[in-house]
């Protein structure tokens, strides 16, 4: 564009510089305008997969600890059902438990994020020896402004997956 100016300068139109900066402008802001509404996607997007991942570990972790917790001999835990740990999911976020009433972790999904599950929420999730649970279940996160939703299933052998739904 700066070769332009230079044409009308020779033609003595020294207000062509301002225009041709006030083009530039528009321009800019054109394609501002597309880029921020994909930035935003993008960044949706990847939060979704990251708290999807953490509560795939965290399912895991949980998972691991009651194989611990429960391969334990009963006369070494006069209590057992007080140090059992479980999962307690909402709409909003999960809690890590211990027993029934201790709270051991909490987290809240970032704002725009729901959970939906098959089984009932306020029913907590507990694993066997073997990893197992009673109920198979799954967990489908959503995010508003996201096309695909991120769906966890766990089968009734313990086993965890990752899906991308939608």
């Amino acid at each position: 564009m700066a070769g332009l100016s230079k044409l009308f300068l020779k033609h003595r139109s020294p207000g062509f510089l301002l225009i041709e900066g006030v083009i530039a402008a528009a321009v800019i802001a054109a394609f501002a305008l597309m880029a921020v509404p994909q930035a935003v996607r993008m960044y949706r997007e990847a939060v979704l997969e990251y708290e999807a991942v953490q509560l795939l570990h965290t399912i895991r972790y949980v998972q691991a600890l009651s194989h611990s917790t429960a391969s334990w001999p009963d006369g070494m835990m006069p209590q057992r059902e007080e140090y059992v740990p479980s999962l307690r999911f909402s709409r909003t976020g999960y809690f890590i438990m211990r027993g029934r009433r201790q709270v051991i972790k909490s987290h809240s999904f970032p704002r725009g994020m729901t959970m939906i599950s098959t089984m009932t929420m306020s029913r907590p999730v507990y694993f066997g020896k073997e990893g197992t649970v009673d109920l198979p279940f799954s967990l489908r996160l959503r995010m508003e402004g996201c096309a695909r939703d991120r769906q966890i299933v766990m089968s009734l052998s313990g086993r965890c997956r990752l899906d991308r739904v939608g």
